[in-house]
């Protein structure tokens, strides 16, 4: 949020806002949809593969923000980048072996 206010792109503002309605409206609806399913006794519905359109938002933002960090910046935060996704790849193969496996 810093790098963006700091160095205002052209038109970034009304994209962010199309992505972060994109978001709110994904978000919410999935709220509702668990809340009606709740209610109806259906027990509960997470279906966490609903998520997974972030998935690209996700890496637009990690683009944006690679994008704005000084040149001599971004080869460490693409590293770090990979790494963190790297442990979460792991953790979730680890947490669905402990579920189904284990």
């Amino acid at each position: 949020v810093a790098l963006l206010i700091a160095r205002r792109p052209p038109g970034a503002g009304a994209l962010v806002a199309f992505f972060a309605l994109c978001l709110v409206a994904l978000l919410g609806l999935l709220h509702i949809t668990e809340y009606r399913v709740l209610i109806g006794g259906g027990g509960p519905f997470l279906q966490g593969r609903y998520l997974l359109p972030l998935i690209a938002l996700f890496g637009l933002a990690v683009g944006f923000v690679g994008g704005l960090l000084p040149i001599r910046m971004r080869a460490p935060a693409g590293v770090f980048v990979l790494v963190v996704l790297l442990m979460l790849q792991c953790a979730s193969l680890g947490a669905v072996a402990q579920a189904y496996y284990l």
